[in-house]
This record gives structure tokens, C-alpha cells and sequence, in this order.
């Protein structure tokens, strides 16, 4: 029940992540969800308690943007003949990073505890943050 309840919480996301576009431009943006994602998670990390459930629906929420963002970039500059192709090492390099990084939250999780494992990915969210911080005037 708990994972419908955070499948349902990137609803929204997924909903206003266009109308977010017409607001702000695609870096700004990306550079937003990323450090609320951050946030999200190292405030998970420390507060171990009830109000890190809302920061985890935060999370959810902010993670919900990120997807239409992402494949709209993608089929915007993509030619219709490669456009499958892209997808397919898109989705390959997606799968790449949750393993990567699940692997780091098990080893962080298991040799702390499950707060430990949050913080890892808030640092690596903090480590995307500053890399896309560089490359932000490139993204349009």
C-alpha cells in the first residue's frame, strides 16, 4: 500500500512538469528538482522521524517532473529514425544508474542503518547537483 501511495505521489509531478517547462527554462528547472531531491533525501537521512515520510513524498513528487522533462528532451531532438534507438540506451543507461546507485545505498544501509542508505543518495544527488550546475547554460 505504501509503495501504490508513492507510485500515486509522482502523479502530480508528471501532471505539471509541462506547464513548469512554460515557466522556467529546462536548466533552471532540472537544477530545481535536483537540489529539492537532494534536500529531500538528506532530510530523510537526518530526521529520522514521521516528517521524513513527508520528505519522501516530496521526493516522489519532485522525482515525477523529472520523467516527461526528460523524455521530451529527448524526442525533441532526436530524429524520428533513432528515436527507439535512443530510448533503448536511454533506458539502458537508467538501469545502469539504479544499480549503481542501489548498490551504494545497500552497502551504506547495511554497514549503518536504512537512514544511512538516504544519505548516499542525497549525496549523490548533491554530486548531480553540482554537475549540472557546470553544465547549465549548455542545457536548453
Amino acid at each position: 500500500m505504501f509503495s501504490a501511495a508513492l507510485f500515486f505521489a509522482r502523479l502530480p509531478g508528471n501532471l505539471i512538469a509541462y506547464k513548469l517547462k512554460e515557466v522556467m527554462k529546462l536548466g533552471t528547472l532540472l537544477i530545481l528538482i535536483t537540489a529539492v531531491l537532494g534536500a529531500g533525501f538528506a532530510y530523510l537521512a537526518l530526521a529520522r522521524d514521521w516528517t521524513g515520510l513527508i520528505a519522501l513524498f516530496a521526493v516522489c513528487v519532485a522525482a515525477g517532473v523529472i520523467e516527461p522533462l526528460a523524455a521530451g528532451y529527448l524526442h525533441h531532438r532526436i530524429d524520428s529514425g533513432m528515436r527507439a534507438t535512443i530510448d533503448s540506451f536511454q533506458s539502458l543507461g537508467l538501469n545502469a544508474a539504479l544499480v549503481a546507485t542501489g548498490i551504494g545505498f545497500g552497502y551504506f544501509a547495511s554497514g549503518m542503518d536504512l537512514f544511512g542508505g538516504f544519505g548516499f543518495i542525497g549525496f549523490v544527488c548533491a554530486a548531480f547537483l553540482l554537475y549540472l550546475l557546470a553544465i547549465a547554460r549548455r542545457i536548453r
